[in-house]
């Protein structure tokens, strides 16, 4: 049998194995991807279906970036999904592109998107047809070699695929049909979906596109204009005030989490300590962090910009160019998921279409290994997940890859023809004098800034709680007699639950929906806190104060959250909501009557009690965030004057004495505290983070609260100091 030959058997042609090799992707991203994606509602679409469904229904649209109300919105409109949401970098125009499948149940809705999704990745495939002559089996192979950016995306129902398409088409107006205004326009429609394809801007300035620069400026001021009418300029306040500076920081999400494989995730392991998400780093060096980052962000910026010409060019170097680009995004990213990975595709393919018809047959091997190598999903099996000191090294493969692949672009770029090589220029050293000065001008204004931004954060670890089971949230403090009380988020993401910092009362308590804002009497030690589900209900537990036992909740409220309590208990108020806007009720407990004070036109946000029945009011009414001292016996309310500054969470000390309230800055909350009778007001927190939440201990001399400085935006851990001396 060993001489005997193979009737019939060929070598399989190159053809067929990249049909082979398509067929078997498409197989393993039906499998692993589409029907998966199909049959559950995870992470991260019921936030856009949610954020949509607010939007269509007339709820403040700005309150979709405080973590607490966006879930709570999520149990009252009964969403099932396996995470808590959470809405936090997204733009307010990432809710309207499910805004018209907000009245179909959420995994109907997200079936549509799914499907459209499917059009959206067709339809970049057909576009690269015309963009490249590798034909469109070949691009789809380089498309489902992105077997884990397609399965996040399909999974989480992302929008990357869209702004894949629209990079797509952009490229595919600037070079095949010459309507640069036009690509323009879809640049400034992806950038207002997700905000790094503004940074296409640079590009277009750096190419000297007029006008597609024009285009850009007038459709994001178009958008800008059209949000503004429909989101209200509040929303885009906090957008742009708040969330967005963090955002492009690399603080919209666990700053620490290695699997961003980004070199700002790598270096703040390396070197900014933070006592649970990250307390071991092989230095706490806040300067060789701020000089690293700027070292790095500047490099991957100019390495790139510096190979591209100041000119329009021949359509085959506009295509390699902005394939370059769009790779340099990706490498610049400070936070980039796997499913932002999909807009690599359109960069691979213009990079094996060039080299491939420039002969360069090994390079576009080695471009397509890179590629699938970056898109691999196994990761978290062979590499550690959370690790400490040097072995964050190992752990970002990705990373490593993404630089590498952003090298060859270099290569490429100065290989090309067409190309501007210094030594050819008139004036070769002034030109590497002008550049020179302008990455050491983009280093010293990076380094500066990060290092301000993270010393004045590492300040506040001085001042942090320790708790016995650390999370991503901590938040709304009730000091007791022997602990705090706060709402902790469940560290598989899956609930918000009421814990307490005494070790040794290894309690979290959370079935039946999420437990928000507890709040204490501290002369009686009687408890209250909101469970949200379809509703919310206020239900009474006692302070064990040293007892073993359980929380044993009763229902006190229904249809009430964001209970508050007097310290001597005998008031109890709590909030009701109408489209997201609340009204102010407050419970006499000695007598047992309950009276509206405020109705939902003055939408109140939070507010605190003192013994004597006085109310101190955070309202959001027609003059914006303000807080009020309300005269329950008929008299007229009384602004707090916070000299023009956004101001909320009131929390009036024990002995009715002082105010501790939040006060906006530049986009950042700090802690203030107020003499009620003086009213002088003195600032106790600083740094570009927020500190909020107030909480008075019984004796009203130290407040504990909540702080995100060296955390991501409204991802707070809890904090104390002292104030009053005694």
């Amino acid at each position: 049998m060993g001489g005997r030959r193979w009737v019939g058997w060929r070598r399989p042609t190159i053809v067929e194995c990249e049909w082979a090799a398509l067929i078997g992707l498409v197989v393993l991203f039906v499998w692993k991807a589409f029907i998966p994606a199909w049959q559950s509602l995870n992470t991260d679409f019921p936030n856009y279906y949610l954020a949509s469904r607010l939007f269509r229904d007339g709820y403040p649209f700005e309150r979709v970036y405080d973590w607490i109300w966006f879930e709570r919105q999520r149990d009252h409109a009964g969403i099932d999904a396996s995470n808590v949401v959470g809405y936090v970098p997204l733009s307010p125009f990432s809710a309207l592109l499910v805004a018209l499948l907000a009245r179909m149940s959420p995994l109907g809705a997200k079936h549509i998107w799914l499907l459209l999704n499917l059009v959206l990745l067709a339809s970049t495939i057909i576009l690269c047809g015309d963009l490249t002559q590798l034909g469109r089996r070949r691009i789809a192979l380089i498309a489902f070699l992105s077997v884990l950016p397609l399965r996040t995306n399909f999974l989480f129902g992302q929008q990357h695929l869209l702004v894949l398409f629209l990079l797509t088409l952009a490229v595919w107006l600037l070079t095949m049909r010459d309507r640069p205004a036009a690509a323009g326009v879809v640049i400034a429609v992806a950038a207002v979906i997700k905000i790094y394809p503004a940074i296409f801007a640079l590009y277009l300035v750096r190419k000297r596109q007029w006008n597609a620069l024009l285009g850009f400026i007038a459709a994001t001021g178009g958008a800008l204009a059209v949000g503004v009418g429909l989101f209200g300029l509040e929303t885009w306040r906090v957008y742009g005030m708040e969330i967005l500076p963090r955002s492009m920081a690399g603080e919209a999400n666990h700053p620490y989490l290695i699997d961003y494989n980004s070199p700002a995730a790598l270096l703040r392991r390396l070197f900014l300590f933070e006592p649970q998400l990250n307390p071991n780093p092989v230095l706490n060096a806040p300067a060789l962090y701020s000089v690293f980052l700027a070292v790095t962000q500047a490099g991957i910026l100019f390495s790139v910009l510096w190979c591209i010409t100041g000119h329009r060019s021949r359509p085959g170097r506009e295509k390699l160019e902005f394939g370059a680009f769009t790779a340099m995004l990706l490498a610049l990213s400070t936070g980039a998921a796997t499913y932002h990975l999909c807009v690599l595709i359109l960069s691979t393919v213009l990079a094996v279409d060039y080299l491939l018809r420039a002969g360069r047959r090994q390079l576009a091997i080695v471009v397509a290994v890179l590629h699938a190598f970056i898109a691999a999903p196994y990761y978290a099996r062979f590499f550690p997940g959370d690790p400490p000191g040097w072995q964050s090294l190992l752990a970002v493969p990705r990373l490593y890859a993404v630089m590498a692949f952003l090298v060859v672009w270099v290569l490429i770029l100065m290989s090309a023809p067409g190309g501007e090589p210094v030594a050819l220029r008139a004036n070769p050293g002034r030109a590497l004098l002008l550049r020179t000065a302008a990455f050491l001008g983009v280093v010293v204004v990076v380094t500066v800034s990060s290092y301000r931004n993270v010393r004045a954060r590492t300040e506040s670890y001085r001042s942090r709680l320790e708790v016995p089971r650390p999370s991503m949230i901590a938040c709304d403090p009730a000091v007791g007699s022997d602990g705090v009380y706060f709402s902790r988020q469940q560290n598989d993401y899956s609930a918000y639950v009421l814990d307490q910092t005494r070790a040794q009362l290894p309690r979290t308590v959370g079935t039946g929906g999420d437990w928000f804002h507890p709040t204490l009497a501290s002369t009686t030690r009687e408890g209250w806190v909101e469970i949200a589900s379809l509703t919310s209900r206020i239900v009474r537990f006692r302070d064990p104060a040293g007892s073993d036992g359980a929380v044993a909740p009763g229902t006190e409220v229904d249809d009430g959250e964001q209970p508050s309590v007097s310290a001597d208990g005998r008031w109890l108020g709590f909030i009701r909501e109408e489209r997201g806007r609340g009204s102010l009720w407050i419970e006499d407990r000695r007598r047992g009557t309950t009276e509206e004070v405020l109705d939902a036109a003055a939408d109140v946000r939070g507010f605190s009690l003192t013994s004597d029945g006085r109310v101190v009011v955070s309202s959001a009414g027609s003059r914006g965030s303000e807080l009020l001292i309300l005269d329950r016996n008929g008299g007229p309310s009384v602004p707090i004057d916070t000299e023009g500054h956004r101001a909320k969470d009131p929390a009036v000390s024990p002995d009715g004495k002082w105010l501790a309230y939040s006060r906006e800055d530049r986009g950042a909350w700090h802690l203030w505290i107020m003499d009620l009778e003086t009213r002088h007001h003195e600032r106790i927190t600083d740094g570009n983070c927020n500190s909020i939440q107030p909480s008075w201990a019984p004796d009203s001399r130290k407040i504990v609260y909540g702080s995100d400085c060296g955390r991501a935006v409204g991802q707070t851990a809890l904090c104390t100091r002292d104030l009053i001396g005694g």
